[in-house]
């Protein structure tokens, strides 16, 4: 399945469940007043841009974070109730929303951007208890409404630990990347070494001969010619391998994956022929 189907079916249930959501609040708007559906929907809204849809939009998190906090902390101070079984019903779902998007919002973006997310969404948790305690009857006590804040700030602190753990996850995958990364050039300076440098060291060894033998019998040093050609031949070839080596690498580094049957990632290398061995060895024989 390609990345655009994906990403299509990711639209489709995104928009589907915004708009189921969007419906059972026009539904029930006449008891729970348009403040408390509209608040639930944007929530839930933010909350599933980030899971369902634009996984990979990350830049996109941090507005529909501080959206969903601003429309949220508005309600609870504006709402002026009376607080229904509805509106818990719907006071639930926002919470429920608001927990879940706390995930990405401190896994994904800069470490402050992070942090600000964080604590406004923590904020934003904590205070949603003030809706419905302040606005029964009769009034909740002081005590009442701190426990049950409390426990709302409980909930939200669990959340941005998912976070922070799915955060150094992924910092650890990335320095795992990074690593391979520097594996594989290492590699590849080895097979550079071994194929490249070995034939211009041959290249080299048979001019030094080439000179030596034209003080003593020029006829023979002008029969190493061929041979220093064929030496410089093999070397731009393996050169030529080696840089069609670099190049994989570096698609595989942008995300264009050398693959083989199956699907699997391959870590290119170049040729090896042991074939070549008897030529070798009867080149430098003389």
């Amino acid at each position: 399945m390609t990345s655009q189907v994906r990403r299509a079916l990711r639209g489709i249930a995104y928009g589907t469940s915004v708009a189921a959501v969007t419906v059972a609040a026009l539904v029930t708007l006449p008891e729970v007043g348009p403040l408390i559906g509209f608040s639930a929907v944007v929530a839930v809204a933010a909350a599933l841009l980030p899971t369902l849809w634009l996984a990979d939009r990350i830049r996109l998190v941090p507005p529909a974070s501080l959206v969903a906090c601003g429309v949220s902390l508005a309600v609870t101070f504006l709402y002026p109730g009376p607080a229904v079984n509805a509106t818990a019903n719907w006071w639930l779902l926002e919470t429920v929303a608001l927990l879940v998007l706390i995930v990405p919002a401190v896994r994904r973006p800069s470490p402050r951007t992070s942090l600000t997310l964080g604590t406004l969404l923590i904020i934003t948790v904590t205070l949603l208890p003030l809706r419905l305690i302040l606005r029964v009857d009769p009034h909740a006590t002081f005590g009442q409404a701190s426990r049950l804040c409390l426990a709302w700030a409980l909930l939200s602190a669990a959340s941005v630990g998912g976070g922070c753990y799915l955060r150094s996850l992924d910092s650890r995958s990335r320095a795992a990347v990074v690593a391979e990364r520097r594996t594989q050039r290492v590699d590849l300076a080895r097979d550079l070494h071994d194929f490249a440098a070995h034939d211009v060291t041959g290249v080299v060894v048979l001019a030094q001969a080439a000179q030596v033998l034209a003080r003593e019998d020029p006829r023979r040093a002008i029969e190493l010619l061929p041979r220093i050609e064929a030496a410089g031949a093999q070397a731009l070839a393996a050169m030529d391998r080696t840089v069609q080596v670099f190049a994989e690498t570096a698609r595989v580094e942008r995300g264009e994956v050398v693959g083989q049957p199956g699907g699997a990632e391959v870590t290119p290398r170049l040729p090896r022929d042991l074939g070549e061995l008897p030529s070798l060895v009867s080149r430098f024989a003389g």
